[in-house]
């Protein structure tokens, strides 16, 4: 029996067939629990010269092609990723993303076991289980419509392009090279946290080739390599993510100013890539493998991970974690050559990993959906202003979750959310006991909770809320210095919402 499931019987098929099927609905499942989020909203509508037109949706190819061209100018060169993500939101069916982004998952894990040249399904338990218990950032990554266009679906493109590359050593057709090149084109265009890296160990591994003797190289790799190499440049010779790097405060002086922060947020960000340092040190000194021979296997892989990790060192903690991704996955494509994948033993423990692990995330999915449901429906039934108490999300849940509710009473952050629900007056969300003690009454002004300069707020709210006149009007007020001010009119009063200041000093500290 045992020698059936690890020798690639017939056996062996049948029950990798069940296990990708299974980790597929699991994941289906967790998409589907998973609604819009974020920029999901922001791309739904066009964008014009700098800024979103909401008074035209994405409705057509057409829209998408006009869209993107000035978000080339105006934010960054990653127009395929966000044309995907337009084309999916403009389908108005969340589903058609849950079903492929499900699939991309399981393809995601055999391809990852395809590079590592050992395919069994204890080998697919066992990247899935490493996959949800140390994936920075999960939610985002592999939940997040988003998130999961720029990671998860560019990951398996330049996985299959790497494949591609590898294999095509040999083809010199002409044709078969100018696909390679439009294609290497476009998924060098796509990401930059997978580009960085891949484009410089696709030239040093040609040059490396070329400098010591070795058969030449193919047009075909070659012409990977241009083209890979041009669309690296599309993307960072845009206009827009230069802009959107001045916003960041990415400047000349940023690198040498932060450099040593970001060398230290970006190794210490890392989990599969220490995992792998140690097996492969212990496995050497034990005598099971030949170091030099790992490092010489993988030498593409960790060129690319060398380079991408000091490109995000350079970037620092302007990278978001989840710009780890990259280099956690060819980690862990090495990991899966050191780890018996052929053990059943293995098999078992990391589908018990697995489960132990998805059943709660599976829950707080499902918490979570429940909340996002009863808020929509309050959202759908009012002006705008809704009286619903947004959960507290911990660390843990935020890296689970690839949507939750981010609402507060700044309608100016959530104009989009307000244009796609409809809600010409914007969305403000309030505490639901404000209901009663600001909307319908003013009994929230109370000596108990003055704060300061006629304000007054509670320790669970992050605002104050200021009294005003009745006789004062919106228009009467001048500009708000800060984005974090909101006027509101209801019948008890007319109130001044204000950020605390804490939460202001926090606001101006992300921003430098």
């Amino acid at each position: 029996m045992k020698a059936c499931l690890v020798e690639g019987g017939r056996c062996d098929w049948r029950i990798l067939l069940f296990v990708l099927t299974a980790i597929c609905l699991a994941m289906g499942v967790l998409n589907g629990l998973t609604g819009m989020f974020g920029d999901d909203y922001a791309l739904a509508y066009t964008f014009d010269a700098g800024c979103l037109n909401y008074n035209r949706p994405i409705r057509c190819i057409d829209d998408i092609f006009y869209s993107q061209y000035y978000h080339y100018l105006f934010r960054h060169g990653r127009v395929v990723t966000e044309g995907l993500v337009q084309m999916l939101v403009s389908l108005r069916d969340k589903h058609v993303f849950d079903v492929a982004n499900s699939v991309l998952f399981v393809v995601y894990l055999y391809l990852l076991q395809l590079h590592g040249g050992r395919f069994t399904w204890v080998g697919t338990v066992f990247a899935a289980a490493m996959t949800i218990v140390f994936t920075r950032a999960f939610g985002e990554v592999f939940l997040w419509m988003s998130g999961s266009v720029n990671y998860l679906w560019v990951a398996c493109m330049n996985l299959l392009l790497l494949y591609v590359f590898k294999k095509k050593q040999e083809d010199n057709s002409l044709f078969a090279t100018v696909c390679y090149a439009i294609l290497a084109f476009i998924i060098g265009s796509m990401q930059e946290g997978f580009s960085v890296g891949i484009c410089a160990a696709f030239v040093l591994c040609v040059l490396w080739r070329w400098r010591n003797g070795h058969k030449p190289f193919t047009a075909v790799s070659v012409g990977i390599t241009i083209g890979y190499m041009a669309g690296v440049l599309f993307d960072f010779l845009s206009p827009g993510i230069w802009i959107r790097a001045r916003e960041n405060g990415i400047d000349q002086g940023y690198n040498v100013r932060f450099l040593l922060d970001g060398i230290v947020y970006v190794l210490a960000g890392l989990r599969v890539f220490w995992i792998v340092v140690v097996m492969a040190l212990i496995q050497s000194l034990r005598h099971r493998i030949v170091l030099r021979d790992l490092l010489r296997r993988n030498s593409l892989f960790l060129c690319a991970m060398l380079v991408q990790a000091l490109f995000l060192m350079m970037l620092g903690r302007a990278a978001e974690p989840r710009a780890l991704f990259a280099i956690e996955m060819f980690a862990l494509i090495i990991l899966l050559q050191l780890v018996p994948v052929q053990s059943v033993r293995l098999g078992v423990a990391s589908l018990i990993v697995f489960v132990a692990v998805y059943v709660p995330v599976l829950q707080l999915n499902l918490k979570n959906y429940q909340a996002t449901q009863t808020f929509l429906k309050e959202l759908a039934a009012s002006d705008g202003t809704v009286f619903f108490d947004v959960p507290y999300y911990s660390r843990s849940e935020r890296h689970y979750l690839g949507s939750f509710i981010q609402m507060d009473h700044r309608r100016p952050l959530f104009k989009a959310e307000a244009t796609y629900y409809g809600k010409k007056n914007g969305i403000l969300v309030l505490p639901k006991r404000f209901r009663e003690e600001l909307y319908l009454t003013s009994s929230f002004i109370q000596p108990q909770n003055y704060d300061h300069d006629g304000e007054y707020s509670s320790n669970d709210i992050f605002f104050t809320v200021k009294p005003l006149p009745d006789s004062i009007h919106k228009s009467h007020l001048s500009q708000a210095p800060y984005k974090g001010e909101e006027f509101v009119s209801f019948p008890s009063g007319n109130y001044l919402l204000k950020d605390k200041r804490d939460r202001r000093m926090k606001h101006k500290a992300k921003r430098r």
